[in-house]
């Protein structure tokens, strides 16, 4: 600290003491009694400090003490997203510079490094290198890339088949999907002859003036109405939901399809470090194709690359 930084500091901190004698607490310690404490006496154009901690307590950290009390709320956000940044900037330093002891001159890598990716693609001879944030759907695609030409469900990709209980749900619901196609195929026609036999059966109720089956007729109907409905439009809807009704295996696919998306998005749009990979996306777009509730990698004979995972 030069003399006119001192001089600046302790001009600064006698415009904001409340007096030429001030006690400031810079620092709470973990149990009462154990705070660090700083008595600040100005004496003109200099101070005197006396501190519980004097190894730590001196001029700065009392100019900082104060400045920091007297910033306006954006001013102490922005200080410490920037404090945020320089952390986050030293981390990924540390991990690009472990990464550059593994990295060699592989064609093809998709590797986690830290809580990095590290991608290598190349194209024409030249070997394009690409470092990007970790993401769900990145794991995703090394785990096809490790297992070539054979599917893999999305249970599988997602890690949900070591869970016992949504794999028993997954199981009931493949049970009962099973049972389905067992029968005839349902169709809107099927609903709108059942709709018309209760109504038949009702209508003669009445003619009859049987009581109890009109009662009967009526709350079978009220209960098709409210499960199905009672036009074309309800019976539609009703069919397309038996044909492909909502289920556990069938959202962890749709999850799974998701993070494949963005994590095609981040390859192409968002290096932390390096190059973009977009000759990479369109290779693994034109490749990895879902298969019922899975995916497969099936590159073509003629270019089968060998990943460095």
């Amino acid at each position: 600290m030069t003399v006119n930084d001192r001089d600046k500091m302790i001009a600064f901190i006698s415009s904001k003491l409340p007096s030429d004698e001030c006690r400031l607490v810079l620092a709470h310690g973990t149990v009462p009694g154990d705070d660090i404490i700083a008595d600040v006496t100005v004496y003109g154009d200099d101070l005197d400090i006396q501190s519980n901690c004097p190894e730590w307590v001196d001029v700065r950290e009392v100019y900082y003490h104060l400045r920091w009390r007297t910033m306006p709320s954006w001013e102490q956000q922005a200080l410490l997203r920037g404090e945020a940044a320089k952390i986050r900037a030293d981390a990924v330093q540390k991990q690009l510079d472990a990464y550059t002891v593994v990295a060699n001159s592989a064609p093809f890598r998709f590797q986690k490094v830290g809580q990095l990716w590290a991608v290598h693609f190349t194209v024409a001879g030249a070997t394009k290198i690409g470092i990007f944030n970790n993401h769900r759907g990145l794991l995703h695609l090394a785990m096809l890339l490790a297992r070539r030409d054979r599917s893999i469900l999305s249970i599988d990709l997602d890690g949900r088949s070591g869970d016992p209980e949504a794999m028993k749900i997954i199981a009931s619901e493949r049970q009962r999907k099973a049972e389905r196609q067992c029968g005839p195929d349902l169709t809107p026609a099927m609903l709108r002859d059942a709709l018309a036999v209760l109504q038949e059966k009702y209508a003669l109720a009445k003619e009859c003036r049987d009581i109890e089956c009109m009662e009967e007729a009526e709350e079978e109907i009220a209960r098709f109405n409210e499960k199905i409905g009672t036009n074309e439009s309800d019976f539609q809807r009703y069919v397309y939901q038996e044909e492909k009704p909502v289920s556990l295996e069938r959202t962890i696919h749709k999850s799974v399809s998701t993070n494949l998306r963005r994590a095609y998005d981040i390859l192409r749009e968002k290096p932390e470090l390096g190059e973009s990979m977009r000759e990479c996306v369109g290779f693994l777009e034109a490749h990895i194709k879902p298969e019922g509730f899975g995916f497969a990698y099936r590159p073509p004979s003629h270019f089968r690359p060998e990943w460095s995972l």
